[in-house]
């Protein structure tokens, strides 16, 4: 093999593989267009004349000497005698550089084999810092009311993985009622931290293709571990994870315990992240017995949630009819009260039990009034 061809392979976020490629004039030809343009130089070549003269000399010039890239969804879109001859194929090429985003584990080996001087350029996902652990404080009281509790937990949890430095993910269990804040809390710690939450929902996968996201299955299907290595944030939310059937567990085991993942085509190492799962167990026992000590007992730390007092549901009531009103100034033109909305709904607190009720309750209320405000001038009652 050539051992002139500079080579990069880049693993994290798409947009920081994109700050890798080089600039000015250069411009950089993705791998899966080089592909094609081989292939069709193959085929002129085992074209015979009709005449019976030699086959003409074939110009290469457009698929050697370049910047080529590929990108971590490219791969699909070769051939699979390329991918399974990838450094033969890159030698064929003869590229003046190549830079290869997160690319499968087998692409990779071969690379590192073949060539010598192989550069790995590695995203540092944001670490929990003193400066995250004071922004927590101080914005989760007015981002998730009513869960003091929680917050004390989840500021020891990050103490705790600061103080001790430890390498491994940070992997806690939400558990509570449905939504009282533990989702909202996940995006408020990735919010803080940087980068879009990884969020999957595991209540969407209730076929056999959770199977083939979670283990791997063809490079042009979905992935768990492709997401891992394409992610922004290094908060990672499993949402409904009691939804998920338990033969599936032993799957995050390593995940859990060392940050490392590996499925049929991609190996992932997540260390210092943040891993949160959310269910809906009323307590750690019932969280244990469902869940199982194998996978339970995998769990950093346990973050109860709890119902919402009284006072804090009439503080949602409260908020979803300003923002309501602030979204849809034709509240007013209509002369609906903002005032005597909240208190009417005030009254009926004790009906609500969580902010996407109390929200969904809100805006049908006040669309209905509105309607009826519009056709018949009739005043709340």
């Amino acid at each position: 093999m050539r051992s002139d061809i500079q080579i990069v392979i880049v693993d994290g976020p798409r947009s920081y593989f994109d700050e890798q490629l080089p600039g000015g004039d250069s411009k950089p030809t993705s791998l899966p267009r080089i592909a094609r343009l081989v292939d069709e130089i193959n085929r002129t070549l085992r074209i015979q004349p009709a005449d019976g003269s030699n086959i003409p000399e074939v110009d290469r010039s457009s698929i050697t000497g370049k910047i080529v890239y590929a990108r971590s969804n490219d791969y699909a879109s070769i051939s699979e005698h390329v991918r399974l001859n990838f450094a033969e194929f890159i030698d064929e090429i003869e590229p003046r550089s190549l830079y290869l985003h997160n690319p499968p584990r087998h692409i990779r080996e071969q690379i590192k084999s073949a060539f010598n001087d192989v550069q790995i350029s590695a995203y540092d996902y944001p670490k929990i810092s003193e400066e995250n652990i004071t922004r927590l404080m101080a914005d989760f009281p007015t981002t998730v009311l009513g869960q003091e509790a929680a917050m004390s937990s989840l500021l020891a949890s990050f103490q705790t993985m600061l103080d001790l430095g430890n390498e491994k993910p940070l992997v806690l269990l939400f558990i509570g009622p449905s939504g009282v804040g533990k989702t909202e809390t996940a995006k408020l710690i990735s919010r803080i931290m940087g980068g879009k939450l990884m969020r999957k929902q595991f209540s969407m996968f209730q076929n056999e293709r959770f199977a083939s996201y979670l283990f791997g299955g063809g490079l042009s299907e979905n992935s768990f571990g492709h997401d891992l290595l394409d992610r922004t944030s290094n908060v990672i939310l499993l949402d409904e994870f009691d939804k998920a059937n338990p033969i599936f567990h032993s799957a995050f085991y390593q995940l859990f315990d060392d940050g490392e993942f590996t499925d049929r085509n991609y190996s992932v190492n997540t260390s210092r992240a943040i891993i949160i799962c959310t269910s809906n167990y009323a307590s750690n026992n019932d969280a244990r017995e469902k869940l199982g000590v194998p996978i339970y007992s995998r769990f950093d730390a346990i973050i109860t949630f709890g119902s919402l007092p009284t006072a804090v549901i009439k503080r949602m009531i409260e908020t979803a009819v300003e923002e309501r009103f602030e979204k849809n100034q034709t509240e007013n033109a209509t002369q609906l009260s903002k005032d005597r909305i909240i208190e009417k709904l005030k009254s009926q607190a004790s009906q609500f039990h969580n902010a996407r009720s109390i929200k969904r309750f809100v805006n049908e209320y006040i669309s209905l009034l509105k309607i009826k405000s519009i056709s018949s001038s009739v005043n709340i009652k």
